[in-house]
């Protein structure tokens, strides 16, 4: 509890007891926990409208279309290779995903690239 030890609390105790005295020490004791419990209520609400908050504020990502909506003309997949894990998070932000979409930064260029059709979405973030 506050990082007090026993002793630490008996020696403040005793001294309370000296100063404050023997009558007025239970009725200060009491008045300190009400109000230790109030602020622990107020706080314990502050945390559960914050949580509520950001639950309704998050947005999930558009749905990605499927690989059937979109055909691979002459093998993209194979030309530009298969998304590392970080880039298909990255992608998860992204407007008008579909199952082949990569993100161009992350092509490495070569001449196999020649005739690579290249979509762009019709808004970006």
């Amino acid at each position: 509890m506050f990082g007090i030890g026993m002793t630490e609390l008996l020696v403040i105790l005793a001294v309370g007891l000296i100063v404050i005295g023997p009558k007025k020490l239970p009725e200060l004791a009491r008045s300190l926990g009400k109000g230790l419990a109030e602020f622990r209520r107020a706080s314990t609400e502050v945390r559960r409208e914050f949580l509520a908050v950001t639950d309704e504020a998050r947005i999930d990502p558009p749905p990605r279309k499927d690989a059937q909506d979109e055909s691979e003309p002459n093998g993209e997949r194979e030309k530009t290779g298969e998304p590392s894990p970080m880039e298909e998070d990255m992608l998860d932000f992204g407007y008008d995903v579909r199952s082949n979409s990569r993100l161009s930064c992350q092509i490495k260029v070569s001449n196999e690239l020649d005739g690579l059709v290249v979509r762009v979405p019709e808004k970006q973030a």
